[in-house]
């Protein structure tokens, strides 16, 4: 199965939050016309998770206003219909807690990702890293995509065969990255401008079976 791309991850991210914001909404206004008063607003905890485990800051603030959504309707609809606003109440203060606690937890994660990007964007010789099933680069240092005449996002996410032209010698180079163990291959990249160049690469192959490959 190949890898999904940020872009399809973030389409994806953002088809669960609208849906689980929608079907909080619904369920809530169908809860309250009919004196349901206790399950239904855990759909809101896991949009407001979602929302700020792939917004973060911006992501906060949305997760404040949609936690401010249920305790609104449950107000209206309990002046009309008798409810208890006491009970919404309390499941605000609840949202608030899970949108800040996942606020913490995934800025104190992604300080320690900045830290090694940090390292990786700073490295003097050119690494990239491509996942094997689908051939496709999953990211490059400044150092590689100048090493080949690009622009550094130009690469990310793109197939190996926009630097590998040659098929018969990318086939070769995805068989030895597939075996198992570290090893330094020689492989033949094409720069932007089309100027071939002879380099030699060490392969590491990562846990999530995402290849690292450090040119020399």
């Amino acid at each position: 199965m190949e890898a999904l791309t940020r872009a399809e991850v973030e389409v994806i991210a953002l088809f669960f939050i609208a849906a689980t914001f929608i079907g909080a909404v619904l369920t809530t206004i169908f809860a309250l016309t009919h004196h349901i008063i206790e399950v239904f607003p855990f759909l809101y905890i896991v949009c407001i998770v979602l929302l700020v485990f792939f917004y973060q800051q911006t992501g906060l603030y949305f997760a404040i206003v949609t936690s401010c959504i249920y305790p609104a309707l449950s107000t209206v609809y309990g002046l009309l219909y008798g409810g208890q606003p006491i009970t919404s109440l309390s499941w605000f203060v609840v949202f608030l807690a899970v949108a800040c606690a996942t606020f913490f937890i995934t800025k104190e994660n992604r300080t320690g990702i900045q830290r090694f990007r940090t390292i990786f964007d700073h490295l003097p010789g050119g690494v990239f890293t491509f996942d094997p099933a689908s051939g496709l680069i999953r990211d490059v240092n400044p150092a590689f995509a100048l090493l080949l005449n690009y622009p550094e996002q130009a690469l990310v996410d793109q197939p190996l065969s926009q630097v590998m032209s040659d098929p018969g010698l990318r086939d070769v180079f995805l068989h030895e990255c597939r075996a198992p163990g570290n090893r330094e291959v020689g492989v033949r990249f094409v720069s932007r401008d089309g100027i071939p160049r002879e380099l030699r690469v060490a392969v590491a192959v990562l846990p999530d079976n995402r290849v690292v490959c450090s040119v020399r």
